[in-house]
């Protein structure tokens, strides 16, 4: 775990100084696998300027919490390929809900 440290005036400015793609180079080495957790794509441009080091993208939503405006963007996202290999991941869905999970059911991204 690498703890985010102290708040800095400008963060993208960080993330776009090098630095960024030099800890995950180092990092990459010695793990099979790292996770950056960050904001929600709204508020701030980190998880959009991280995608660059990304191989996969997981954005997690809770059910009855997250807006659908936030999933517009998302879905803009990926028909525009701005997010690597684009996974959505729903939250809270309680079993037997009509939004419950079955094998003759699954969900695609609507084509524009």
């Amino acid at each position: 775990v690498i703890a985010a440290g102290e708040r800095v005036e400008n963060p993208s400015k960080l993330l776009l100084s090098g630095l960024t793609e030099q800890l995950v180079e180092r990092l990459r080495k010695d793990f099979d696998y790292i996770i950056i957790d960050t904001a929600p794509l709204g508020p701030a441009a980190d998880a959009r300027l991280l995608a660059r080091v990304a191989d996969t993208t997981l954005y997690l939503v809770r059910m009855r919490y997250t807006f659908k405006q936030h999933l517009e963007v998302l879905s803009e996202l990926y028909h525009d390929q701005k997010m690597p290999d684009l996974h959505l991941v729903i939250n809270d869905v309680k079993p037997g809900s009509r939004y419950s999970y079955s094998s003759d059911y699954y969900y695609r991204w609507q084509s524009k």
